[in-house]
């Protein structure tokens, strides 16, 4: 639909910063403070001599199918978990010489396993990547992807000090560059910038969409043109917007939940990270948890 010109900035800020969360914030539990601990920068140690397996085909970016079940858990996946009947998304990201490269395939891959939270462990999530990585790779490959693992975890459960307001887009610039460090801290240069360079590229756009539109999101009635829309395609969009609309009413429900637990001086640290589980369990869906928890700053189980 043909758009007013000077409403192009307007629009890229109000539709990033609705899916900011996703992009940005993708991802994060919030358990241990920076200010707490220090890391170093993953460094992988894979020898190129190293011949690779044959299952270990470069495959950037490309879903393949899950592997033959060959533990109890791999059991459990394909056939109770929230994951059954899905593909396993994204991929080892080995280079040419067969050695494992940054890569966002790696990432996806990371990701999907970890919306098994809620129902095993991160050290149950962890055992299996390791188990795939060793029936797929070279022993060296595999401990390589598994010396990304730890620290990407780490950056999971970091808390940050600046959030994130979709209706102020002011807020974007700080949260921005202390994500950055810590991800380059964490995770090494080369590494953050091919698990997040494109998110970070998507966010410095919405800053720079920010200046264009005086620092105002736009509202929706600006971006879309109703009186051009059919029936059908009307009735879509009203159907969207409720289901929108009941979407940010369970967050907002469930943010105050969260507030409550957080300022609970009754509760051991344990006891609230026990509690703030069992409210992402109870107010949703398994697919939508890792979705809420990115947005609401909510960890992962204790």
């Amino acid at each position: 639909m043909k758009q007013a010109p000077q409403a192009s900035g307007r629009q890229r800020l109000s539709l990033g910063l609705s899916v900011l969360g996703l992009g940005l914030l993708g991802g994060l539990w919030c358990w241990s403070p920076l200010s707490e601990a220090s890391h170093e920068a993953v460094q992988l140690k894979v020898h190129a001599d190293t011949e690779p397996s044959a299952a270990a085909a470069p495959s950037v970016g490309l879903a393949r199918p899950m592997p033959p079940a060959s533990s109890a858990f791999a059991d459990w996946l394909h056939q109770h978990s929230v994951l059954r009947g899905t593909e396993l998304d994204g991929g080892w990201g080995l280079g040419a010489n067969g050695d494992l490269q940054p890569s966002l395939a790696l990432r996806r891959r990371f990701d999907y396993l970890l919306q098994l939270q809620g129902q095993r462990s991160l050290d149950e999530i962890g055992a299996y990547l390791r188990e795939l990585a060793g029936q797929q790779l070279s022993v060296a490959n595999a401990e390589a992807v598994m010396a990304v693992w730890r620290p990407y975890l780490q950056l999971q459960q970091s808390r940050w000090r600046h959030s994130v307001n979709p209706q102020d887009p002011s807020t974007l610039a700080p949260a921005l560059a202390e994500q950055q460090e810590a991800r380059r801290r964490l995770l090494g240069p080369a590494w953050a910038h091919a698990f997040y360079g494109e998110d970070e590229g998507q966010v410095a756009a919405l800053i720079q969409a920010s200046a264009e539109a005086g620092g105002q999101p736009a509202r929706s009635a600006e971006l879309i043109d109703r009186s051009r829309l059919d029936a059908a395609a009307l009735g879509r969009l009203q159907e969207e917007e409720a289901a929108q609309a009941r979407w940010q009413a369970r967050l907002k429900a469930a943010a105050a939940q969260l507030q409550a637990l957080r300022q609970d001086s009754q509760l051991s640290e344990l006891q609230r990270r026990q509690a703030i589980q069992a409210l992402i369990e109870q107010s949703f869906e398994g697919s939508e948890r890792l979705r809420a928890r990115a947005l609401l700053g909510a960890g992962g189980p204790p």
